[in-house]
């Protein structure tokens, strides 16, 4: 009887034990069920996007405006003789080194003048040399009245003891000889005196001549000198902005015809404008990054003054940095269009991050972070903005990873 009743025990259990193993099998796939729908439930609320780490470092903020390149020193070059253009050597746009020959005029003209000039100073010279003569002439002509003065004056001193005035009958000499020998030295005293006056006459003829003579060597040097300046040369090394005569143009001295605008670019100014609101933040040392609209490299420099003048309708200031330029080839020219940032803000030590982790939330900004294989949704204050970064604080550090919402990219 026990063991029928035993028996029929185990039949009731192998029965019901299925049953058992079937329930308790349900109830571990319900449960793994649930954590399955759970983790991607999870995943469903992360948006898709990769992972990059935090970082802390000085932030910078920059305005971004733009300028045109100046030339350091700009003039328009004339000519200084008249004439014809005969050759143009550079074209509009060439760098040309100080002392190069820009341009030449046709110097049949000048040369002309020159050959004037010294035939004139030729004839000057050989007058001086007769005009010389002369005195020379002039003096022994003086030497000789002189001499002759001196024998009548002593002729008329010997007649004059033989005449007595008082008592003529009583006289050596007769009254005629005694006047003829008087008249006689009156008239050797005019000789003296007109050779006297005849050796300053042609003493001041010389001079004159000479005179005339540094004229004409003054005059031959200045037409030697205009013969060079049928060359217009660089004054200094720069760029030809642009020609205003052409082969066969006629030129004129004065008025002064306009021959080109010539500029140096050595040193360029860089001129751009901030608006007023920004101007607490410039000072000698505040840094300005330009590079050329169209290319890719940019360039740093220091602002060099800040003109004294506002636009009264959009309220800039009008700054200027002086850039050193490379010679050939030249790296800025100007009258380039010229992308500029000043940077007008700086953060020190702050957390960074792409400012494409960034997403809307109702509480402002918000985010997802990693941190020791934990993720949470943060939502941080941003401090400034700056290109595709931005700088914030909050509840997140140095080494967080942030989920960026972008597309591509390797995951850090």
């Amino acid at each position: 009887m026990k063991n029928s009743f035993s028996f029929l025990i185990l039949i009731i259990f192998l029965m019901a034990s299925p049953g058992c193993f079937q329930g308790l099998s349900q109830e571990n796939k319900s449960t793994s069920s649930k954590k399955e729908e759970k983790r991607s439930s999870f995943h469903q609320v992360l948006p898709k996007g990769v992972w990059r780490k935090i970082q802390k470092k000085n932030f910078q903020k920059f305005y971004i405006s733009f300028g045109s390149f100046f030339a350091d020193k700009e003039t328009i070059l004339g000519s200084q003789v008249s004439g014809i253009v005969e050759k143009i050597f550079f074209q509009e746009g060439d760098f040309v080194e100080k002392g190069k020959v820009l341009l030449k005029m046709d110097p049949t003209y000048l040369n002309f003048a020159v050959e004037e000039s010294r035939k004139s100073l030729e004839i000057l010279q050989k007058r001086i040399l007769l005009a010389d003569i002369a005195v020379r002439q002039a003096k022994n002509r003086f030497q000789m009245a002189k001499v002759a003065y001196e024998e009548g004056k002593t002729n008329f001193e010997r007649i004059k003891k033989l005449w007595i005035q008082k008592a003529p009958e009583n006289s050596a000499i007769t009254k005629d000889q005694y006047d003829k020998a008087y008249y006689g030295l009156k008239k050797l005293e005019i000789a003296l005196e007109s050779a006297k006056i005849g050796i300053q006459q042609a003493k001041s003829n010389l001079e004159q001549l000479k005179v005339s003579e540094e004229r004409a060597k003054i005059g031959l040097r200045i037409a030697l000198e205009k013969q060079k300046d049928v060359e217009i040369r660089a004054p200094f090394s720069g760029v030809i902005q642009n020609w205003m005569v052409e082969v066969g143009s006629k030129v004129t001295a004065a008025p002064a015809t306009k021959i080109l605008r010539f500029s140096k670019v050595d040193m360029l100014k860089l001129r751009f404008p901030l608006p007023q609101k920004y101007y607490s933040f410039l000072n000698s040392k505040t840094l300005i990054y330009f590079r050329v609209v169209g290319q890719k490299k940019w360039h740093q420099g220091h602002l060099f003054q800040i003109l004294p003048q506002v636009d009264p309708q959009s309220r800039n200031l009008l700054l200027e940095c002086r850039i050193k330029n490379s010679k050939a080839p030249l790296a800025f020219l100007p009258g380039m269009l010229v992308e500029v940032k000043i940077k007008i803000q700086e953060l020190p030590h702050v957390l960074v991050l792409p400012k494409a982790a960034l997403i809307p939330s109702q509480k402002g900004w918000s985010l997802w972070i990693r941190r020791n294989k934990t993720i949470r949704q943060v939502y941080p204050s941003v401090l400034l903005e700056e290109g595709r970064e931005v700088a914030v604080k909050g509840d997140l550090q140095k080494g967080d990873f942030v989920l960026v919402l972008e597309k591509g990219g390797k995951e850090e």
